[in-house]
């Protein structure tokens, strides 16, 4: 993929795929990516499926409490890092390098495709003090990881989610403030 400073997605695929029953049983995690890239087409279903809108009113595929939206999917490719924006449903260039060594402590993070970082601003959570933050965080980011999952499992693609993450070169990388707390990574690819 050409990197760009932003990347208009194609429609995300909403009709068909396999039966949620045929998902559940086919999700599993996956460690072996054999760094086969994958479409814009793909990406754009594959984010679309994790945390698109999926309503007028704009709200997500994933549930979040009190649908604060604090999830931001840092898309991070071979040659580049984007900022999924789900209004628009497109990536915006946020790093102009293959940052794949920051996905993860695990070696297959350094080849597959795609590694999505789930990063929540705490500060939108406005009611919520201190370990409520991460807790409902981490039920977001379970969330939208889970449907990575069923979304892969209904395309035929591999996944993995990791709560094992470098939090402190994500932040030194991606510049985040002290309000950004990175959840979850997941690693997609074939």
């Amino acid at each position: 993929m050409t990197t760009n400073s932003k990347i208009t997605l194609p429609p995300p695929q909403m009709e068909g795929g396999m039966p949620i029953q045929e998902a559940f049983r086919k999700r599993r995690s996956t460690k072996e990516f054999n760094g086969s890239e994958l479409s814009l087409a793909e990406i754009s279903d594959i984010l679309w499926s994790m945390y698109g809108m999926n309503r007028s009113d704009g709200r997500r595929t994933a549930p979040t409490v009190k649908n604060w939206q604090t999830t931001t999917l840092y898309v991070i490719l071979p040659d580049a890092t984007y900022i999924y924006n789900p209004t628009e449903h497109e990536l915006q260039l946020i790093l102009s390098e293959d940052a794949r060594d920051i996905a993860g402590t695990q070696e297959y993070t350094h080849s597959a495709y795609l590694n999505i970082m789930l990063i929540a601003n705490l500060i939108l959570m406005t009611s919520l003090d201190g370990e409520d933050k991460h807790q409902a965080a981490a039920c977001e980011a379970g969330f939208i990881a889970q449907n990575a999952y069923l979304h892969c499992a209904s395309a035929g693609l591999k996944c993995v989610s990791r709560l094992k993450i470098d939090r402190q070169s994500i932040n030194k990388k991606f510049n985040l403030s002290d309000n950004m707390y990175a959840t979850l990574g997941v690693t997609i690819g074939k």
